[in-house]
């Protein structure tokens, strides 16, 4: 992982014609970038073509990129936000709904026996339906606090919106998560 500092120093080598510094870059925010273009189209194989098409676009434009106005990791998901929107535009679809198979496979082998590993993919296909069935403004929000790390006030400039639309967004979020794997009568997500 590469610390705000040493991102600064890549890009520079970048700029200054050593390409291979992009790599760096690369490996650094690739699982970053994967998991907001599944968020927003939840289509695995979209989402992979994305994260490609997201980082060349990055690369071709890295002399655009200033530190001043956003940190890389907002103005790369930016570029992520615009290609997945670029491609359910273009789609004219719904995002599919992932099914049981749409757990990483990273996140199974950390577990021993092949029932826990059941049960594993089990929840992690429910924690995805349900982060599918999120509205896709409130996906973002999400991914972008939640899974992502980032603070709030660095997604509202990412998504173009005040801090307390993402506060809200993440917070309806969270309650509609909580009732879709934990399911409570009487409950209305959406008010």
């Amino acid at each position: 992982m590469l610390n705000e500092t040493e991102q600064i120093s890549a890009i520079q080598r970048v700029l200054d014609g050593d390409i291979e510094a992009f790599a760096s870059l690369v490996t650094t925010f690739q699982a970053g970038v994967l998991r907001m273009a599944y968020a927003i189209t939840g289509d695995r194989t979209a989402a992979e073509d994305i994260s490609q098409d997201s980082f060349v676009a990055a690369f071709r434009h890295l002399e655009s990129y200033d530190a001043s106005r956003a940190t890389f990791p907002s103005w790369l998901h930016a570029i992520v936000r615009n290609t997945s929107r670029n491609f359910l535009r273009h789609r004219k679809s719904k995002p599919s709904q992932p099914g049981p198979d749409a757990c990483a496979p990273e996140q199974i082998s950390l577990v021993r026996r092949p029932d826990e590993a059941l049960g594993v993919q089990e929840e992690m296909g429910s924690l995805d339906a349900a982060l599918a069935s999120l509205p896709v403004d409130w996906r973002r929000a999400f991914t972008l606090t939640e899974i992502e790390g980032l603070p709030y006030a660095e997604a509202a400039v990412m998504e173009g919106v005040p801090i307390g639309t993402i506060r809200s967004r993440v917070h309806r979020s969270r309650k509609y998560l909580q009732n879709a794997l934990n399911p409570t009568p009487h409950i209305n997500p959406f008010p």
